[in-house]
């Protein structure tokens, strides 16, 4: 078991990891917080290279056990805190992780491709909503959230390491699409989802927009646009609210077939 008291230097270089021009130089990502700190150390465990936490998390058995055998930095409640308020003491620092093979993504059964998706919150629980759904990969087109970001991993609760995650042009992913899968557009103007006649069960890639602005120009990219019910007094339902609806209509109608 190795253990090392942390420094300076290196807490310095690990708050720069914060910075997305600083983790795409090292090739470094940060999983912070417990959810997605033991799901980085459990699933992605040859990519880690340092783990910072409080005595109080080290001694968790769990943190305990998948941290055995890396790299261990003791930090107190403070300076956990100082370093980034969200971290739940623990920070787990990592080799940054592949890109997604975006054809390998597109020729699966279910996918999302978040439009200027900028809010990484939103973007990190899109990453966790397909997860559950089944997806085989999330897309972000260029202008969304970094989707290395700590926050974004944060929010994704773990999902970051279950399936692909790619970047790329949304005019080019959907072109690639073509031929592979149906291409549905998330969209408050779009036909209410249970009255739109649409094969769900088909291999389906959904369009989501931007938080404030919708989808815009790109709704002309897809074969329909569906809405998500709103039965009450809401004005409407947030992006990754939406494709939760969405995406689950997708995986009920694809399990069902299957």
């Amino acid at each position: 078991m190795r253990y090392h008291e942390s420094m300076t230097g290196q807490l310095t270089r690990l708050a720069g990891l914060y910075e997305a021009k600083t983790r795409k130089k090292f090739g470094r990502e940060i999983a912070e917080g417990l959810p997605a700190g033991l799901e980085a150390l459990a699933s992605a465990p040859e990519r880690v290279l340092d783990v910072y936490a409080t005595e109080e998390v080290f001694a968790r058995p769990e943190v305990a056990r998948l941290a055995s055998g890396h790299y261990r930095h003791a930090i107190t409640p403070a300076l956990a805190r100082k370093i980034s308020p969200s971290c739940q003491g623990l920070i787990v620092c990592l080799e940054r992780g592949p890109e997604g093979d975006i054809d390998g993504i597109l020729d699966g059964d279910l996918a999302v491709l978040a439009c200027e998706m900028q809010d990484p919150g939103n973007a990190g629980s899109l990453i966790r909503t397909a997860d559950a759904a089944g997806a085989d990969g999330v897309l972000f087109g260029r202008g969304s959230a970094d989707h290395t970001s700590p926050k974004v991993i944060r929010f994704a609760a773990g999902s970051t390491y279950h399936l692909p995650i790619a970047t790329g042009e949304v005019a080019d992913i959907v072109a690639a699409a073509r031929g592979r899968m149906q291409v549905l557009a998330g969209d408050g103007k779009g036909k209410m989802l249970g009255t739109a006649e649409i094969d769900f069960s088909a291999p389906t890639l959904w369009l989501l927009g931007n938080e404030s602005r919708g989808l815009g120009e790109y709704r002309d990219l897809a074969d329909h646009v569906v809405s998500a019910p709103i039965f009450g007094r809401a004005e409407s339902l947030n992006a990754t609210q939406a494709a939760a609806l969405l995406m689950y209509e997708t995986a009920r109608a694809q399990h069902a077939s299957g």
